[in-house]
């Protein structure tokens, strides 16, 4: 499939911070403590490796469903939920791909109300299979994405760059180091891919999909693996970007991205969890397209990862997750414990564990959604061995007094 030219401008600026004193400063105990109500569900098809789950409605009934990939089978496990916080069927599905996805983004790109899978995989060329959910079959290979080339995708996110109301896709390509962007015509189809030019020499790694200009139009923030910079992709609401700065340092390295309002003030922020030195930096936006410099805290009682590998299978969920209306951090560290950051009106994050591991239990990976419909996240985990999902429902008491 070729390539067709996109406009970007190559109006950059470059911000370069110098290696700062992270601050240590004594933070007050939230008064909106986390609290999760667990609730166990076996799995009647047991799978020694369950890949990273996904949550979306794939049925149609507006109620959230939980789904992985299963690598030992090559399946596709799905338990349909009731709304209630638990699961009313369980289902398995063939999509006759049987190496384990790289990557997976949901999106419903065919606007039948039902959740659909875009798929890369680390030894599957620079692809991506778009896996149609419908009423005849579930997760049914429909079309591929091809791109010139060789080598792998990185990152893949789902979102409606020109507002024409369908999903798009974007991706992460290695060589050359691009940012790639399928536009969708809500049809389950998708026009040739366009090209936005990335930090040369360098592979885009994640994406951080958001307004950050408060203009109505999504952006793209990348960071770039063994890089020092963090590039921004301004949207013009028809598909194409201004590429207007980057920020660098030497913390940005290896560095992992949320976008939210980290410190309540309405407007969207950038920040960076370098779960290497245990640090997490913040980039105050004013709402314009423009960041303070990062200011960079140090998270405690929290050991600190050692390479870049362990930093990868840490996994991050930004969200109000205590109803304070500051946003929050839920965190996993693969076969460790999960835990959250609360955030707090100043930038700060204290810590509070939620979940512990016990002798014999080895978690898999974890998801977050609302699957109770209380409007509160909830965060589901699976584990390799017992079979078993573990739902732990929201049930902090801020939240139950939010309740009208």
């Amino acid at each position: 499939m070729a390539s067709t030219a996109t406009s970007i401008s190559t109006n950059t600026t470059t911000t370069t911070t110098t290696m700062p004193m992270p601050i240590t400063s004594t933070m007050k105990k939230s008064i909106c403590q986390l609290d999760f109500q667990s609730i166990l569900t076996n799995i009647s098809h047991p799978c020694s490796r369950p890949g990273r789950p996904f949550v979306a409605d794939f049925n149609g009934d507006n109620q959230l469903d939980f789904a992985f990939y299963c690598q030992a089978s090559g399946q596709i496990i799905v338990l349909f939920g009731n709304g209630y916080g638990s699961f009313k069927a369980e289902k398995t599905f063939s999509t006759k791909l049987l190496d384990p996805p790289a990557h997976i983004a949901v999106g419903d790109f065919n606007n039948d109300n039902r959740s659909d899978l875009a798929i890369t995989y680390r030894d599957g060329g620079k692809k991506v299979y778009i896996l149609l959910s419908n009423d005849n079959k579930m997760f049914e290979l429909n079309t591929i994405l091809r791109i010139e080339g060789d080598n792998i995708l990185t990152d893949i996110s789902v979102a409606d760059f020109n507002g024409d109301k369908y999903l798009d896709i974007v991706v992460g390509d290695i060589f050359p180091p691009s940012i790639i962007i399928f536009v969708g015509y809500g049809n389950g189809s998708f026009s040739m891919h366009t090209m936005l030019s990335a930090v040369p020499s360098h592979v885009s790694d994640s994406f951080a999909i958001v307004d950050f200009n408060d203009d109505g139009q999504l952006d793209i923030a990348v960071t770039n693996e063994n890089s020092t910079i963090i590039s921004i992709y301004f949207g013009r609401g028809d598909g194409t970007f201004v590429q207007k700065w980057y920020y660098s340092g030497p913390l940005f390295s290896k560095c992992r991205i949320l976008a939210d309002d980290f410190n309540s003030d309405t407007r969207i922020d950038f920040l960076c969890y370098n779960s290497q030195k245990n640090l997490i930096g913040l980039m105050a936006g004013f709402g314009n397209g423009a960041f303070e410099l990062p200011k960079w805290f140090n998270i405690s009682d929290i050991s600190p990862i050692k390479t870049y590998s362990e930093a990868q299978e840490t996994i991050y969920f930004g969200s109000d997750y205590n109803c304070d209306d500051h946003a929050d951090i839920i965190s996993y560290r693969r076969d460790s414990a999960i835990f959250g950051l609360l955030g707090q009106e100043n930038g700060n994050f204290e810590r509070q564990p939620i979940l512990s591991l016990i002798v014999n239990e080895h978690i898999g990976d974890i998801a977050v959604g609302d699957f109770d419909n209380d409007n509160y996240q909830d965060i589901i985990a699976t584990y390799k061995y017992p079979a078993v999902v573990k739902i732990l429902l929201n049930r902090c008491e801020c939240c139950k007094l939010k309740k009208p």
